[in-house]
Order: C-alpha cells, then sequence, then structure tokens
C-alpha cells in the first residue's frame, strides 16, 4: 500500500508550486541537443506546463517512417512511457485507394506511465493524416466523450495533443521529423515533473524511432497507399 503521508506531501508541493507562475514563452525556446536531436520548449498559455517539441532526421524513407508512426500496433516500441495501447476504430487499410486521406482516422486507447506514488494515466486519441504537401502531418488529438468513462486505478488525462511533421532530405532517401507533445496529466501531479518526463520521454521517443524504421517487417501495403498520395 502507498503511504498516505507521501500522497499528501505531492499535494502539498502541487498547490504550493502553483503560486510560481512560470514565465510564458511564446516562441519555441531550444533547452537540449543531443544525437543530433533538438529539443524545444513553450510554456502553454494560462498553465505551468511545457509543449515539447524535438526534431531530428530519420535515416529511413520517408514514406516507411511515416507507415510505422501511423501503426497502433507499434506504438509501445518506440513512443516512451506508453503501455497498453488499444486500437478502437481504423476506417482504412492497405486497399484504400481512391479517397481523400484526409478522412482517414484511427482511434486510439492508450495509458501512459505515472512515476511512484502517482497514478497511470489513461487517454482516447483520434488520428488524422495529411498527405497533400510536400510535409506530411500525423496529428492525434485528445476525444472527451461521454462513451469512454474513466477506468478503475487510472486518472484520465486532461488533455493529450500529439503531431508528426515529415519532411523528405537527401532527395527523399531521409526523413526530417517534426515531433510536438501537448500534455496535461489531470489529476495531483506537480506540473515540475510533468515538464521533466516531458523532456525526456520526447528525446527518447525519437531515439526508439530511428531504432525502429530499421526493421523490415512493418505493412508494405499500407506503404504503397501513403505513396500513391504522397508525392514527394
Amino acid at each position: 500500500m502507498r503511504p498516505n503521508f507521501i500522497y499528501y506531501l505531492f499535494a502539498w508541493i502541487f498547490y504550493t508550486t502553483l503560486l510560481f507562475a512560470t514565465p510564458e514563452k511564446k516562441s519555441w525556446e531550444k533547452i537540449h541537443q543531443e544525437a543530433g536531436i533538438t529539443i524545444y520548449s513553450r510554456t502553454k498559455p494560462g498553465t505551468n506546463y511545457y509543449k515539447y517539441r524535438g526534431v531530428g532526421v530519420v535515416y529511413q524513407e520517408p514514406s516507411k517512417v511515416f507507415t510505422i508512426i501511423q501503426d497502433a500496433k507499434l506504438v509501445t516500441e518506440w513512443v516512451s512511457g506508453t503501455k497498453n495501447i488499444k486500437l478502437l476504430q481504423k476506417n482504412y487499410d492497405a486497399a484504400s485507394y481512391g479517397r481523400d486521406p484526409r478522412e482517414f482516422i484511427q482511434v486510439i486507447y492508450g495509458q501512459s506511465i505515472a512515476p511512484w506514488p502517482f497514478q497511470d494515466r489513461d487517454y482516447y486519441l483520434q488520428g488524422r493524416v495529411d498527405l497533400q504537401n510536400k510535409s506530411a502531418t500525423i496529428k492525434l488529438n485528445d476525444i472527451k466523450a461521454s462513451s469512454y468513462p474513466p477506468r478503475e486505478g487510472l486518472t484520465r488525462m486532461r488533455y493529450m495533443n500529439i503531431e508528426f511533421k515529415l519532411t523528405p532530405v537527401k532527395g527523399g532517401k531521409h526523413c526530417l521529423l517534426d515531433f510536438t507533445l501537448d500534455v496535461h496529466p489531470g489529476g495531483i501531479i506537480p506540473f515540475f515533473v510533468v515538464n521533466h518526463l516531458a523532456k525526456k520521454e520526447t528525446i527518447r521517443t525519437l531515439k526508439n524511432l530511428r531504432k525502429l524504421t530499421s526493421r523490415s517487417d512493418y505493412d508494405k501495403g499500407v506503404e504503397k497507399l501513403v505513396l500513391h498520395y504522397w508525392k514527394y
């Protein structure tokens, strides 16, 4: 059993730190660089939480990187701090030619691992893609609906929004990935803990993706669909 005094101690820290507002940054500020990956941050207006952005090159073809990112089955293998990812809805597959790809959607349930003594978080996200420009995007936005009630033993995130922007470089041999994370964990957890974890997980995620995209066992049928629409 987790000691109650620890819980209340962190609760006290949380509410105390709310008294000290983080200065708002309206533009991205470079805060870290490692392994060719640059991490930026800026504050979320009206909160003490930061938005994080990671930018780095993935040394694989953009269509392959895009295909792996959109595959919910692979999420836990590269997105740091996630578990129990479940694909609830997907309205496209490798045969979905002749449709507007902006209508392609996925609905995903997932959980985020929180440090002791805090509860793990969970969330529902809807994913959409845009393959109409040279830089393709995958956006995952928080879903709030009565059909997705809270689960026992977990805290529902107040919001989570993620965006991946993929731009071909080196004549389409490699992919420049621009990844942004905007999250509010909900419940009681100090904002400085969340900011620290988000920074670490952003860089870990991009490193993990680099490793994962070297594999050959991915959905090449969906990759052909991606290339049909994405004329880079």
